[in-house]
């Protein structure tokens, strides 16, 4: 049988009437591609045996008309990304304390005052420098809890962890996942010196609706504090997340504005974006009536993508060109771990302090295959790719890949990477910024 050359199954197509043409998007290859009327009945016209037309091999050599099975490809890509990752992906989580509240964490149940000790400490530094024994670098994140709560356990370990790094040559980068408010001038220092680069807070819009949910342990409101330490001078990157619901999209401004000016006075790089607000019922059933549908969010990010602190036009490309290291999530790496202040070791950071998911212990030494022998960590490394109909017919597999592992068996337990709709006022906008990006 004749080799055939058919249309790729992870392209999506827009009519842009202003146009009179088709802009369409290949979710394989991250390119753009813009026909006529003319040329899109040809491209229609697929599957061809011959494609020796000069318009044909541009297709095919841009991945819109393929000869290929993709779905084994996106398989085996992964695959072979998880054996070459050489990277060493750790979390830890000082303290599973916190001094908020959140009406929507996940982690409400996790709560517990204690904190690492400076021997677990030890423990987990000799633990992270085995495995870096052959290693290229270790990507560091600061989990909680609220990390900030035992700023000497990450003063110990990410000084230990970045040193040792410097000494070998080893690439390092570090970030922290905090709510902001401890980021006091003595401890943005401290996270400069131990190497952290990135800072990620959410902060949810105006004084008033962040905090309705983002409150201390005592139910004071944590904004002024939060916006008045994002104003002193770092050389660090805040990334600022605001979680948006049905009762703050005109917040959404104000925190811009507020953001700005913090950033012409302090000079500080802030990054905001928007993202849905996402509540589990177990958490919070309530506020399930708040959450945006995707196309309530694409709506609302149409009318407000302008909006920017610092210039990053990748936001509106990050939508469609999703995870660019081609694994789901950490979880699904072989040398990614997760670690309590108990020492004990997870896969996923989504269970940290949840003990029926713990697969070991720093205190046990113990190795890659002894960890990723553990039924647990099986869960994640064996699910690849969704191996389910609707995500292996949907155009957009090869940037989102099935998303959680989490979400597979647990049918309803998260919505899809977002609603198929929206692409069609997705797509125009993402090319406006892809142009500007290349201009």
């Amino acid at each position: 049988m004749e080799k055939q050359y058919r249309k790729s199954n992870y392209v999506h197509a827009v009519y842009r009437k202003e146009h009179a043409d088709w802009l369409l998007y290949n979710f394989t290859t991250r390119r753009f591609l813009i026909l006529d009327e003319f040329k899109k009945l040809i491209y229609d016209g697929a599957p061809y045996d011959d494609i020796s037309s000069p318009f044909l091999k541009s297709l095919y050599d841009n991945g819109f008309l393929v000869d290929y099975d993709e779905y084994d490809n996106l398989v085996k890509r992964q695959l072979k990304r998880q054996e070459e990752d050489s990277f060493v992906h750790l979390g830890i989580a000082p303290t599973m304390g916190c001094n908020f509240r959140c009406a929507y964490c996940i982690e409400t149940g996790q709560i517990r005052s204690g904190r690492m000790t400076a021997e677990v400490s030890d423990k987990v530094i000799a633990f992270a420098k085995k495995l870096l024994k052959g290693a290229k670098g270790l990507s560091l994140i600061w989990f909680g809890g609220e990390p900030m709560l035992a700023m000497d356990v990450l003063s110990q370990i990410g000084s230990a962890l970045k040193t040792y790094c410097d000494e070998h040559a080893l690439a390092f980068n570090s970030a922290i996942y905090t709510n902001g408010f401890f980021l006091s001038e003595n401890n943005i220092r401290l996270l400069e010196s131990i190497g952290v680069d990135t800072v990620r807070i959410s902060v949810d819009g105006s004084r008033e609706s962040h905090d309705r949910m983002r409150f201390l342990a005592n139910g004071s409101g944590s904004y002024d504090k939060i916006l008045e330490n994002l104003s002193v001078p770092t050389k660090m990157t805040y990334r600022i997340r605001c979680n948006m619901r049905k009762d703050n999209l005109s917040d959404y401004e104000t925190l811009v504005d507020n953001l700005q000016k913090i950033h012409e006075k302090s000079g500080n790089r802030i990054i905001v974006s928007s993202e849905r607000m996402r509540v589990e019922k177990e958490v919070n059933s309530a506020l399930k009536e708040l959450e945006l549908s995707y196309p309530e969010y694409y709506d609302f990010f149409q009318k407000n993508r302008t909006l920017k602190v610092s210039e990053d036009k990748e936001k509106i490309m990050s939508l469609l060109k999703g995870k660019s290291t081609g694994v789901t999530c950490n979880a699904t790496r072989k040398k990614s771990f997760q670690i309590d202040e108990q020492g004990n070791i997870y896969k996923c950071n989504w269970f940290l302090g949840k003990a029926e998911h713990v697969i070991g212990n720093v205190a046990e030494n113990p190795n890659f295959s002894e960890l990723n022998s553990t039924e647990e960590a099986g869960y994640f490394l064996n699910r690849v790719i969704a191996d389910r109909e609707k995500c292996r017919n949907c155009v957009m597999l090869p940037v989102c890949l099935g998303r959680c592992p989490l979400s597979w068996e647990i049918e309803g337990k998260y919505d899809c990477m977002r609603d198929i709709n929206s692409l069609n006022e997705l797509l125009p906008l993402a090319y406006e910024a892809y142009k500007d990006m290349k201009s």
